[in-house]
């Protein structure tokens, strides 16, 4: 919790260092206590003041009751909220390649969840800052020690791109700040560089891979074959070996992989090898620039022709836009959310798209859910202090559009579903981001890592 520009250095009661308005409140119900021992030795000899003396005796105790009522009057609103407000940063890729995906979108998707809280926290406003980290971890890490320590910011969310991810919450950890990640979807999130004031609201990259895994299998049964085309890359190719676990799990088979250098240009050597080797699905372990790429010569190459179907593990809605349906018509992928994947869903997306003018991905979704319980929890635990706010966010359930009654694990993993999902043909889509078929979801109990396999240090 942020220090209260309203203060005093001493030390009271469980006030490490500073006096709060609370302690305040303490401290003057003592001095009232003793003054009324003292107006009783007055009473005592009010019969020798006669009538003045009386009169005084009624003002001093009018005096008194103002004071004590004015103090408790004001102790349920302020004892709780630092600086008298509750302030959220939207830490976000403004102007970069993520900006579609997150950037702005993501601002009006925290200013939604804010007004539909009524604007306010224990009576106090709610402020929210934005900030554009430019995709580069050193300058995240200084805007947000500057929003920490000058801005008094209470939460940052969004947080867009992995390694601007982890480095903001091992700064904020330190401050006692809570992060809402809901644009990263790195799983060190919640392992190496878990937080104990941090939470993952964004799907992570292991439950992407794990809802693939499981729309291959339910398509083709058991015995169904998987080639693995994987970037060079240390996460994705630990990515690589989870996945082919849980697919031999679900009666799958591996029958090869691939490796292909990162921000290649020629993805055709390996694309040629997964399609000789007769897999029934070839999984594209990439990203970005890599997988758009990948894709658009799988497409020229026909493999997507001939009845292999094509595996992204990180594909968003944005990427199908850009790609277009005739390009990635037929892949399956996952999602934590699609705008028309039901009625309570619709119905945010089209204010969304009243708002900002697209609709909102799942990152945008993230966003809106991570803000709004964020709210709930300070209301819940009665004050802006990190980590009691945190003990809050995983007591209460995640019930909105985009939780589904998910939960929040103590490695700060949001256990939500996963939508598992097939790309329609052009001829199917009704209009503009009419892009899946939703095919089924997945728990989050089952979707992410288990706690057992944990890496986080906090977690016991």
């Amino acid at each position: 919790m942020r220090e209260s520009s309203l203060a005093f250095v001493v030390l009271y009661g469980d006030c490490r260092a500073r006096l709060s308005i609370h302690e305040l409140g303490m401290l003057c119900v003592s001095s009232i206590l003793l003054r009324r021992a003292r107006l009783k030795q007055l009473r005592e000899n009010s019969c020798a003041l006669g009538v003045k003396g009386r009169r005084i005796m009624t003002k001093l105790r009018a005096i008194l009751v103002f004071i004590y009522c004015s103090v408790f009057a004001a102790l349920p609103v302020q004892a709780g909220l630092s600086d008298n407000e509750v302030r959220i940063a939207v830490m976000t890729d403004m102007h970069g390649v993520y900006s579609d995906l997150a950037g702005q979108g993501s601002v009006v998707a925290a200013q939604m969840a804010i007004e539909d809280h009524g604007g306010r926290v224990m009576r106090r406003p709610v402020r929210l800052l934005t900030v554009d980290h430019r995709h580069d971890p050193e300058y995240a890490v200084t805007e947000a020690e500057r929003l920490i320590k000058e801005e008094g910011v209470d939460a940052i969310v969004d947080l867009m791109g992995s390694e601007v991810a982890t480095a903001v919450q091992q700064l904020a950890a330190e401050h006692g700040i809570v992060t809402l990640v809901s644009g990263a979807v790195t799983p060190l999130i919640t392992q190496d560089f878990c937080s104990p004031t941090g939470v993952h609201w964004a799907g992570d990259s292991f439950g992407f891979s794990t809802a693939v895994s499981t729309m291959l299998v339910q398509r083709f049964g058991k015995g169904v074959t998987v080639f693995y085309v994987t970037v060079d890359y240390p996460q994705a190719v630990e990515m690589e070996r989870a996945t082919a676990s849980v697919t031999r799990r679900l009666g799958g088979e591996v029958i090869g992989s691939v490796r292909h250098p990162f921000r290649g240009a020629d993805f055709s050597r390996q694309l040629l090898e997964a399609q000789a080797s007769g897999a029934d699905g070839i999984a594209l372990l990439n990203a970005g620039e890599d997988m758009y790429l990948s894709i658009r010569q799988a497409y020229e190459l026909g493999i997507t022709h001939e009845g292999q179907v094509l595996l992204p593990g990180l594909m968003f809605i944005t990427d199908v836009r850009a790609l277009g349906l005739y390009v990635t018509r037929g892949l399956m992928l996952a999602s934590t959310f699609y705008w028309d994947q039901d009625d309570d869903s619709r119905a945010w997306a089209d204010r969304f798209m009243r708002r900002h003018g697209t609709r909102p991905t799942a990152v945008h979704a993230a966003a809106y859910s991570a803000v709004a319980h964020y709210l709930k929890a300070v209301e819940a635990a009665g004050t802006d202090d990190g980590p009691r706010v945190i003990e809050a966010i995983r007591e209460l359930p995640v019930t909105d559009f985009y939780g589904r009654g998910g939960r929040v694990r103590e490695d700060g993993r949001l256990l939500l579903d996963m939508n598992m999902l097939e790309v329609k043909r052009p001829s199917e889509s009704r209009e503009a981001w009419d892009y899946y078929h939703v095919l089924g979801t997945i728990p989050g109990e089952k979707a992410f890592l288990p706690l057992e396999l944990s890496r986080c240090p906090h977690v016991n």
